[in-house]
């Protein structure tokens, strides 16, 4: 008569033989480590008592690494245990001890422990069980959410105090566009956001997220690689693009005061570039605010909507204005003040204020707000007085590019004060 799996397995565990009944012995003892992975707090708890009281927990909570250890319960199942990986995140530390996440999630590990007490799996058991669907009833009692403090960033996760650009940091960290000294064709925010790029490479390459590519065509030191987040350097390469229609005028202007204007843009361009780098310095690599200042720098450039600031420091938002329409706006008087605003950096025409005419709608969007205007003007040029032609175009109602006739691939980007005075009706003609 043959012998049963478990005497064959007390036979040889006599022999002190190490054998796969042994083996599977041990395996399936209770509380032994059968396997771990690493998961997203996101997925641990969802559908727990966890997920349901947690209105406050910051955005990021979700993707943080949660360890999840796997026991044998003895019986051939298994049990889980969920840790935090390596320590846990600075937040932690507010959450009420009765939180449902201090039990759910318990011990910072950096490795599963190989075995836990009975006690231990049962507790576990419990722990992270899903909660069982409540019967409907009529009118179901309202959990009362244990509050957890607020993780929305304020002016204090920001540092620059002190420095010589700390209102044109800050005002792109907050959001406050309409605050940045400089516009968007500037040399002044492609030093910026060249220095921004070359300095995090340089001091926080670990740090980078998402497409991270090796940026090739900037003239660098012997021996030294930047790399830089796909969707930065794309927005720099937007910045390139919109600045080659004031370069020339910039560099004729150089030419006109004995050379003083190119000592300050050296001069600026110097100080933009140190202190970026002390910014990074300041708040480090890990450093939220940065982060913000650095999704706000990228947006600023591709003149999207910023992020603002909910509170210290970010200025309410003003009400969007009601639609526009050809009807109701005098285009002519806002391209005359767009061109005599850009023809400040024009290197040898000179506008004649007040000649812009005939402004026309040549295309619509979809909602019927123009997207493109054109309009004539009249400048003295190299061969005395001559007419020229712009079209104003518009980006969910908001001027976003100006193309001259003689440049027209060239995006000039509108005066942001008087943007902002369309926006808030200033040429809106009286009906």
């Amino acid at each position: 008569m043959p012998m049963k799996r478990a005497g064959w397995c007390t036979y040889l565990a006599g022999l002190t033989l190490w054998t796969p009944c042994a083996f599977s012995l041990l395996g399936q003892a209770p509380g032994r480590l059968l396997s771990s992975r690493q998961e997203a707090l996101g997925k641990v708890i969802a559908g727990t008592t966890a997920e349901t009281q947690r209105p406050s927990l910051p955005s990021s909570a979700r993707e943080l690494p949660v360890l999840t250890c796997v026991y044998s319960d003895g019986a051939g199942g298994t049990n889980e245990t969920h840790h935090w990986l390596g320590a846990s995140p600075p937040w932690h530390g507010a959450i009420p001890v009765a939180h449902p996440l201090n039990k759910l999630v318990q011990s910072a590990v950096k490795a599963c422990p190989p075995a836990v007490s009975p006690a231990a799996i049962a507790a576990a058991a419990g722990l992270t069980a899903k909660p069982a669907a409540a019967a409907p009833v009529e009118e179901p009692p309202v959990r009362a959410a244990i509050p957890l403090p607020s993780f929305e960033l304020t002016a204090a996760d920001f540092k620059t105090q002190g420095m010589e650009y700390q209102s044109t940091f800050h005002a792109i960290y907050a959001g406050n566009f309409r605050d940045v000294p400089f516009e968007r064709d500037t040399a002044e925010l492609r030093v910026t956001m060249n220095s921004y790029i070359v300095a995090f490479s340089n001091n926080c390459r670990s740090f980078l997220r998402g497409d991270v590519v090796q940026v090739t065509n900037w003239n660098q030191q012997a021996g030294v690689v930047v790399y830089a987040e796909a969707d930065l350097l794309d927005a720099r390469r937007q910045l390139e693009r919109i600045g080659a229609g004031r370069a020339l005028g910039d560099a004729f202007s150089m030419l006109t005061d004995g050379g003083q204007k190119m000592l300050r843009m050296a001069r600026n361009g110097l100080a933009l570039k140190s202190e970026v780098e002390d910014l990074i310095g300041r708040n480090g690599c890990e450093s939220r605010g940065l982060r913000r200042f650095r999704d706000n720098l990228r947006l600023f450039a591709l003149d999207e909507k910023p992020i603002r600031l909910a509170q210290d420091g970010g200025a309410p938002a003003p009400p969007k204005p009601p639609s526009r329409t050809a009807a109701n706006q005098n285009y002519t008087r806002l391209i005359d003040e767009l061109i005599g605003a850009n023809s400040r950096s024009w290197a040898m025409n000179r506008y004649i204020a007040g000649s812009a005419t005939g402004a026309r709608v040549i295309s619509r969007d979809g909602d019927g707000n123009p997207r493109r205007v054109e309009a004539s003007y009249t400048f003295n040029g190299m061969q005395g007085r001559a007419s020229g032609s712009v079209i104003l175009e518009f980006s969910e109602d908001r001027p976003k590019c100006l193309y001259f006739f003689d440049f027209p691939a060239v995006c000039r980007v509108p005066d942001r004060q008087i943007v902002t005075a369309y926006e808030q009706g200033r040429f809106a003609t009286r009906e």
